[in-house]
């Protein structure tokens, strides 16, 4: 989940890069993240930007959490991951990958997910 086109594609060409024919869902607002996994759609790793407009990606975690939804989440920013390390906990995220996204960084999730 990210608002910004640019970052989308970057993530889904170092997503497909690392793994051939995953399938990537993309969503540009938390709402429309949450609509898709609502529709009973099942995921084994998502990427949730922090700066979305309307609701932010915290808010988001914790509503995916609230629908038992136990996939890896991981935070999205360009921000220090320090700066947030408390919130990334407390909504239930897995983690916090700093932007612009890194192949290698992408490629130990996908592997380990």
């Amino acid at each position: 989940v990210d608002d910004d086109p640019v970052n989308q594609l970057l993530a889904r060409q170092l997503i497909l890069l690392q793994r051939p024919g995953i399938k990537v869902c993309e969503a540009m607002t938390a709402e429309k993240g949450l609509d898709i996994i609502a529709q009973g759609e099942q995921f084994d790793l998502i990427l949730m930007d922090l700066h979305l407009p309307g609701m932010n990606g915290f808010e988001a975690t914790e509503q995916l959490r609230k629908r038992n939804i136990t996939a890896p989440i991981y935070i999205l920013s360009a921000n220090s991951a320090s700066d947030h390390q408390d919130a990334i906990i407390n909504c239930g995220a897995q983690g916090f990958i700093e932007k612009p996204l890194n192949k290698a960084r992408l490629g130990l999730l996908l592997r380990t997910n």
